[in-house]
């Protein structure tokens, strides 16, 4: 039998060992723990792990598609929501393509001169660019395809980055062309393409070319938030139109503006106004006036469209270039009241 004063101290040095041993575990623990956010950090800026929390979109749905980032206006937020997509992307797919349908990712804008975000691109991805904005890129790359496409800042031409860098984009500013750079993509086994669209150009976000957008919109539409709010649904709701199954009804082709619908509005009695049903192209084709559109809705039986690209999500920008701001939980939750779609401000959630 052990006596009381040695059980203790055997009790003693067992307690001693597990606190050692406690100890020691903590540390490699913390010692493991601070190696992976270094390595996290430095991944982070080398662009191997995206920085954004949020998965913006539904990416296992976009294999083999090709997404628009269109903006309402300049500066509306398009290039921080492109890296954000672009680097969420790059983890859902084996390769994917970027493009843009005017210059993006320089530092400075050039018409404005005010700071602008990069692009950066990780490795494997294929670039459609100018030659004049090729130099400008600084990631490793191999030029794969030139196209016979001629633009003011020079030819364009398709490379592969072979290491992570910025880039600078341009390309094709027609539909025909741009469809012709994405199918040029695909044969380079592009699991899915983003083209950044330029300001106030939806015609980019046309469904001949794009099976979804993502719609930029800002505080630079409006200095009153609820007039933000309502020029933004407007565009929304246009995505709302019912697909036309059938040719029976007027097909207005090209671009719907206010005096097209004067005009169509001036071509028919009311009684006729009431049973016609209109067939547009396509969402981005209407580019009328609010006022405009709710008059032609209301005056006539229906209205239509051929097709239209899936609107994925919203993007917001609640600061304005020109010096107001918004408050961004105000401005996402005013727009989730109108909205069936996914809004975020990127700058803020992802």
């Amino acid at each position: 039998m052990l006596s009381e004063r040695t059980a203790a101290v055997i009790i003693y040095i067992w307690i001693t060992a597990l606190k050692i041993a406690a100890t020691v575990i903590c540390r490699i623990i913390s010692g493991i723990m601070i190696i992976f956010l270094i390595d996290y950090a430095l991944f982070t800026l080398m662009g191997i792990i995206p920085v954004f929390k949020m998965e913006i979109l539904n990416y296992e749905r976009l294999a083999g598609k090709t997404v628009s980032i269109v903006g309402l206006s300049k500066n509306s937020g398009k290039t921080t929501t492109l890296n954000a997509i672009i680097s969420q992307a790059y983890r859902h797919f084996s390769r994917i393509g970027i493009t843009s349908i005017g210059r993006d990712g320089e530092k400075q804008d050039v018409a404005t001169g005010n700071a602008k975000p990069q692009i950066f691109a990780s490795d494997n991805m294929i670039v459609a660019t100018t030659a004049e904005l090729i130099d400008y890129c600084d990631a490793s790359k191999r030029i794969i395809y030139s196209t016979d496409f001629n633009t003011p800042m020079g030819r364009v031409y398709l490379f592969q980055t072979l290491s992570g860098g910025y880039i600078q984009i341009g390309g094709p500013s027609s539909v025909s062309q741009m469809i012709e750079i994405k199918n040029i993509m695909r044969k380079f086994g592009c699991d899915c393409i983003f083209i950044d669209g330029a300001a106030s150009r939806r015609s980019f976000g046309f469904s001949k070319l794009a099976d979804g957008i993502v719609l930029c919109t800002s505080a630079n539409i409006s200095s009153n938030m609820n007039e933000a709010v309502e020029k933004t649904s407007y565009i929304v709701s246009l995505y709302d139109l019912p697909i036309c199954l059938d040719d029976d009804g007027l097909f207005v082709k090209g671009a719907i503006t206010d005096s097209i619908i004067e005009k169509i509005l001036l071509s028919y009695t009311k009684n006729e106004l009431k049973c016609l049903k209109l067939i547009f192209e396509d969402p981005a084709k209407v580019i009328c006036s609010y006022d405009h559109f709710t008059r032609l809705k209301s005056a006539v039986n229906t209205i239509e469209v051929y097709g239209k690209p899936e609107l994925l999500a919203i993007s917001v920008n609640p600061t304005s270039v020109y010096g107001w701001s918004f408050d961004s939980e105000k401005f996402v939750e005013k727009l989730k009241d109108k909205v069936s779609v996914p809004v975020f401000d990127v700058a803020m959630e992802c």
